[in-house]
């Protein structure tokens, strides 16, 4: 089978510093629940030392404390996926994620089952253990919704969707930005400068960028970046076939 590779574009991200209240939330909306949904986004954390939880993507109701969520929790310089509920609060997994570098982070929801996935890889399971909000009347990238809950680093790409997609459409999300199911919200990051994010979704719920910083590192580039390192080794490796040939 041959490999897939990625042909989505992503020119900008949205750059965050730790415990500044940095984050980007939708418009108030009505008509997404939540007995069953995904969230994805691409991320790049960075390391810091001692231990602290982020929020990453954020789903509430307009009480803070009746919120459900995706966090990453920096702790000793390692981030660890995982989600709050509003009876235990942060709920951490074993999956580490990797520091200074772009990787695409998905959960679903079905019910009280939840799913994580990295790179489009099914990484871990888990029930959730308290109360989540029945509707949403806000969403949020990058934020647990309070001042000290930023996540640090840079993100792109924020989906979120009111099904459970599966996990060929997690990995068409991861190879293709597309999963073949409309988003509820979608912010793609095309604009690379403003105080706003379009939600191109359709539905019209623009995001409205707090304090954090349009930055032009994107795992486009990265993969760009890796692509052409990859392709100067191939072509000094084939010089040196050549000269060795000749000698």
């Amino acid at each position: 089978m041959a490999r897939r590779k990625s042909v989505q574009n992503f020119p900008y991200s949205i750059h965050q510093v730790l415990l500044n209240n940095q984050q980007t939330i939708s418009a108030t909306n009505a008509g997404f629940s939540t007995p069953t949904f995904t969230m994805s986004t691409w991320c790049k954390p960075t390391s810091l030392s001692g231990s602290h939880w982020e929020g990453l993507m954020l789903l509430y109701d307009g009480t803070i404390n009746n919120r459900v969520l995706l966090a990453v929790s920096q702790n000793l310089g390692s981030n660890f996926l995982g989600y709050y509920d509003n009876t235990n609060g942060i709920k951490l997994t074993t999956v580490k994620l990797n520091t200074n570098v772009w990787q695409h982070v998905a959960m679903t929801k079905n019910g009280t089952a939840l799913r994580y996935y990295v790179n489009s890889v099914p990484v871990f399971t888990d029930t959730l253990a308290g109360a989540a909000p029945t509707s949403v009347d806000r969403f949020g990238v990058g934020t647990g919704g309070l001042t000290a809950e930023s996540m640090e680093g840079d993100w792109t790409g924020a989906r979120f969707f009111t099904s459970v997609l599966t996990d060929a459409q997690i990995a068409d999300l991861y190879y293709e930005g597309r999963s073949g199911v409309t988003p509820f919200v979608e912010y793609l990051c095309t604009e690379g400068s403003g105080s706003t994010v379009a939600d191109t979704s359709g539905n019209g719920l623009t995001g409205t960028i707090n304090l954090s910083t349009w930055s032009t590192q994107s795992p486009t580039k990265a993969r760009t970046a890796l692509s052409t390192a990859r392709s100067s080794i191939s072509v000094a490796r084939t010089d040196i076939s050549v000269a060795r040939t000749s000698v």
